[in-house]
């Protein structure tokens, strides 16, 4: 005979007033909104030509600056080029330069933005990285030609010492090559790096070099990242810039 357990009625009550009372607040969070000014550069590349254009409009707090994008795209300008994809902080695609900080759009709520720069107005440009293409989109590929002349990935694999068994890594070293792999290319520190030349190939090629040589398999024959008209750079460091939550380049 199976027995139903009894719940007190003033307990169900009381739980069913808290959800109420929780739904009544984030709807009341969703209403709230900023009136915001965009100032955003714009490049055409069939013109050549390259002006700032003003956008206004209210955007709720917790927005994201990919959402108001996609929001100047669908109600007031579907011709602004920008650029996105996973928009969950792991492709690094979506970068840009807000009031002269390099920051990932899907990252950067309005709340956030307003909270920070002290001001509704925003000037939106692209990374200067790259070449621009269209507006806030640069050419990545030209971007990550950096990156590649490290050749960040095994090149020779080295002897194992345990036959027949896996590649060995002691908790230590596994935390730092975790910690290597963290870098999601979004370029932000680059575009910033005080020490961006020609002769050096930006902050996060020396990661991703620090990557490979963390490897326990690497074998010893690192390639010459010195030469071809590019190089790592003396006294170059590989800080961690963090922004808002989980972004980069403007720590809080």
């Amino acid at each position: 005979m199976a027995f139903r357990k009894k719940t007190c009625p003033h307990i169900t009550l009381f739980s069913g007033a808290i959800k109420l009372i929780r739904i009544r607040v984030r709807s009341e969070i969703l209403k709230e909104t900023y009136k915001i000014r965009l100032k955003i550069k714009r490049y055409d590349p069939d013109t050549k030509g390259s002006w700032v254009q003003d956008y206004e409009l209210e955007a709720g707090r917790i927005l994201r600056f990919t959402d108001v994008f996609r929001k100047i795209n669908n109600e007031m300008d579907p011709s602004l080029a920008w650029n996105s994809s996973c928009e969950h902080a792991q492709c690094g695609t979506c970068s840009v330069m807000v009031n002269g900080k390099p920051l990932l759009a899907c990252e950067l709520l309005v709340e956030n933005a307003v909270g920070y720069f002290k001001t509704t107005e925003f000037e939106v440009e692209p990374i200067t990285v790259a070449p621009v293409v269209r507006d806030l989109v640069v050419d990545i590929e030209q971007a990550y030609e950096r990156v590649h002349r490290v050749k960040p990935y095994i090149i020779q694999p080295a002897e194992n010492a345990n036959k027949g068994y896996e590649y060995q890594m002691s908790p230590r070293a596994l935390e730092r090559y975790v910690d290597a792999t963290r870098c999601i290319n979004c370029f932000c520190c680059a575009s910033v790096c005080i020490s961006s030349h020609k002769s050096f190939l930006g902050p996060n090629a020396v990661e991703r070099f620090k990557n490979g040589e963390l490897q326990v398999n690497a074998g010893a024959n690192v390639p010459d990242h010195f030469g071809s008209g590019g190089g790592m750079g003396r006294g170059g460091g590989m800080g961690r810039g963090r922004g808002m939550g989980r972004g980069r380049g403007m720590g809080m």
